[in-house]
């Protein structure tokens, strides 16, 4: 019983900031962070890609925490780290609808707005267009892959 108890207290300190990292990248992520996906969604992506990545990780790096306080600075650097690559993922995302706005105002179909669900706005057709766009872009070139691997890789 003893041998369980010290498995999940060398094993359960890495799982926690890898799902920190990874949920932490779900809130600001491009497709995932939108409110239209349910939280409940969330955390199942999140809890499921690290039952993948965090047994690649027991080689590489054992914690063995003394005291609660540097779990917790560690805790908040992997949630800092997840919330700096889902919103870099997220500028590109903004970046392109800011690009329809204007795009859409320079047409003379600034007036037409349509409601956004997933930032609960009106924005102007154009910019949902090209909104749709990219996410189709994104998910057809796998570029979520590249956000898992990105993720893999700076551990």
């Amino acid at each position: 019983m003893f041998k369980l108890i010290d498995q999940i207290s060398l094993h359960l300190p890495l799982y926690l900031l890898v799902f920190g990292r990874i949920s932490a990248m779900l809130i600001t992520m491009p497709i995932f962070g939108y409110s239209t996906v349910h939280v409940r969604v969330r955390i199942l992506i999140a809890a499921s890609v690290t039952a993948i990545i965090a047994p690649l990780l027991f080689d590489t790096y054992m914690f063995s925490y003394s005291s609660w306080i540097p779990f917790v600075v560690d805790m908040m650097r992997e949630v800092f780290v997840g919330l700096l690559i889902g919103f870099g993922a997220r500028m590109i995302f903004e970046g392109l609808t800011i690009a329809g706005s204007f795009i859409g105002m320079q047409m003379g179909m600034a007036i037409m707005n349509v409601f956004d669900p997933g930032s609960q706005q009106q924005q102007p057709i154009i910019s949902n267009f090209w909104l749709l766009i990219m996410v189709v872009f994104f998910l057809v070139t796998n570029s979520h892959y590249f956000l898992i691997a990105t993720i893999f890789q700076n551990f």
